[in-house]
């Protein structure tokens, strides 16, 4: 998906306000199409840091840092509708969304106490 529509992919993030306009060789490369922001910086920190900020700025959002995902939940035919997260807080949390023309839709967050329905 992102090399097939990687020039989407850009396009997209700078629209939004993150800048990608380093455009250089990664390891091994033949060309240079790794693109990143200016000056250098490591385009991992930049956009974990853009995403971030601008989830800090949405209404409703439950941002969860320094965690992990511990199991993806499925539906009947095996989509992904949520997720179990353990983090620094002290319990699992399960989020789960809904879709809406491919773009999930946070329905809700629940303190999972009993795992058990995540053992069969």
């Amino acid at each position: 998906m992102l090399a097939n529509e990687s020039a989407a992919s850009i396009a997209w993030l700078k629209d939004r306000g993150a800048i990608l306009e380093n455009v250089a060789r990664g390891a091994g490369a033949s060309a240079p199409r790794m693109h990143g922001p200016k000056g250098g910086q490591a385009v991992g920190p930049y956009l974990s840091a853009f995403f971030r900020d601008q989830a800090e700025k949405m209404e409703g959002v439950d941002l969860r840092l320094n965690s992990r995902v511990v199991k993806l939940v499925q539906d009947e035919k095996g989509a992904v509708t949520g997720v179990l997260v353990e983090g620094k807080h002290p319990d699992f949390f399960m989020f789960w969304a809904e879709f809406s023309r491919r773009t999930p839709v946070l329905q809700g967050i629940r303190l999972m106490k009993d795992l058990s329905i995540f053992c069969r």
